[in-house]
């Protein structure tokens, strides 16, 4: 059984090996916005170290067939576990890679003592790292082919093993498919779920091409059939939600009433993206003087800053860790009238039926910890209310979401209690539906709530 934590420089030197720099796999910063919130362990990379940790004791090697299934994200700085199950099939090992209690890959590897024997030339170049962006109606029937290229000393340097134990060509072959999904098709926004390649079939070139034979849009599901010179088969893909656009301040002054929030000073916790984003609009759409911040977007929150001043309103942005015990001295020193807390870590990190007490206390710390070291540092002479949103899901619980739900019904009480001690002030924590936003994307269709119409509702009651 071997372990690794992949690191965010493991990406980077795959995504320089394959070619796949999709910013799912290697930036921190745009992957906040995408389907699990931080980057992703390229799907093929995580099955070349499982084929690394249990190549068969036999000479002469060559593969077979390799049929992957990428079941959940593998996230960077999270521990992965291989376990090998016995197989009744000769020469054939069957694996998962596990993290955090859940089985994130399964593979079969089926491999051969035959001499694979190739006639065509592997590119060093890894292509043009430009990573396209395909609309989803153009997918179906789209074609092309990119390179097999592979380094030799690189591949030696991340498999050794593998490296020694079978073809180039066929790791080649492996490596294509990531750059394959991540850069060519579908591109930007893709999820690899499965890749199915049996070496037994060689096409007559000397490239990788693909084809798109089917794209299911309820689902969105794009079927790739891939043809090279040393195998071919099926790849299987998602569409990855697009970050969510939030709406325009400029249009948040026809929805609020003039001056609604005149005189007001708002402190808007986590306002460069999602529910944030909108509430920060919406108050200065009412003359609030609204102050931002953000953890690691700064790009996000000066964007969200400057189109409130644009549409006439005031913002500034303060960069702001909550996880930090020390509260930045602008925000101590000024008189807020309004706190608005929407500091929160992903959130669909949980196994049903299972509850992980340190997921439990790294949800605490933002919901309950957190908020607490920053209100008792605020200065309350002029606070009036503070508005910390609970979730519907304490009332209808998930079985996949027990830590989230019971930090959350535990900040609820925090806000309960400290309304009672400072009960000059309003603390208002409504438990909130599912909003559309970064957060609550998910690859298959699911009903969420507009949330102007959500924050509207107890922004102007």
């Amino acid at each position: 059984m071997a372990t690794k934590i992949f690191s965010l420089d493991d990406q980077l030197s795959f995504a320089d090996l394959s070619g796949d720099f999709n910013p799912f796999h290697v930036d921190p910063l745009k992957s906040r916005r995408f389907v699990g919130g931080a980057p992703a362990v390229h799907g093929v990379n995580a099955l070349l170290w499982a084929m690394e940790n249990s190549i068969p004791a036999a000479h002469n090697l060559s593969l077979k067939s390799v049929n992957a299934l990428f079941h959940a994200p593998l996230h960077i700085d999270t521990e992965a576990t291989l376990v090998l199950k016995e197989s009744d099939a000769p020469m054939t090992v069957d694996m998962s890679i596990i993290s955090e209690g859940t089985i994130k890959t399964q593979a079969t590897i089926t491999y051969t003592q035959n001499e694979l024997k190739t006639n065509f030339e592997i590119s060093h170049k890894n292509g043009t790292g430009f990573c396209l962006e395909r609309s989803p109606e153009s997918l179906l029937g789209t074609s092309g082919s990119i390179s097999l290229f592979c380094r030799p000393e690189a591949v030696s340097r991340l498999y050794p093993a593998l490296c020694k134990a079978i073809p180039l060509a066929q790791i080649s072959l492996l490596i294509s498919t990531s750059r394959t999904v991540g850069m060519d098709c579908p591109g930007l926004h893709s999820i690899f779920s499965e890749l199915d390649i049996d070496f037994t079939v060689a096409a007559q070139n000397n490239e990788s091409t693909y084809f798109v034979k089917k794209f299911d849009k309820r689902f969105n599901l794009v079927l790739l059939d891939v043809a090279t010179p040393v195998g071919s088969g099926v790849l299987t893909v998602f569409l990855r939600p697009e970050p969510q656009k939030q709406l325009l301040a400029k249009s948040a002054l026809k929805i609020v009433p003039e001056s609604f929030f005149a005189d007001t000073k708002s402190l808007v916790i986590g306002g460069s993206r999602g529910i944030g984003e909108v509430t920060a609009k919406l108050i200065a759409a009412g003359d609030s003087e609204v102050t931002i911040t953000y953890s690691e977007g700064k790009e996000d929150a000066e964007k969200v800053a400057q189109d409130i001043i644009s549409a006439g309103g005031s913002a500034n942005i303060i960069q702001f860790d909550v996880l930090s015990s020390r509260i930045p001295s602008q925000i101590q020193c000024t008189d807020f009238t309004h706190l608005f807390y929407f500091a929160s870590p992903y959130i669909f990190n949980g196994k049903s039926g299972f509850f992980s007490k340190k997921l439990y206390a790294q949800f605490s710390d933002f919901y309950v910890h957190s908020f607490l070291n920053l209100f008792v540092q605020l200065n309350k002479d002029k606070l009036k209310m503070v508005f910390n949103p609970s979730t519907i899901a304490v009332e209808e619980p998930e079985p996949d979401m027990g830590e989230y739900i019971t930090a959350k019904a535990a900040m609820e009480g925090l806000c309960a209690y400290l309304g009672r001690v400072h009960r000059k002030i309003n603390f208002a924590y409504p438990r909130l539906p599912r909003t559309a936003t970064d957060q609550t994307a998910s690859v298959y269709p699911i009903k969420s709530n507009d949330p102007v119409e959500v924050m509207l509702k107890y922004l102007i009651p």
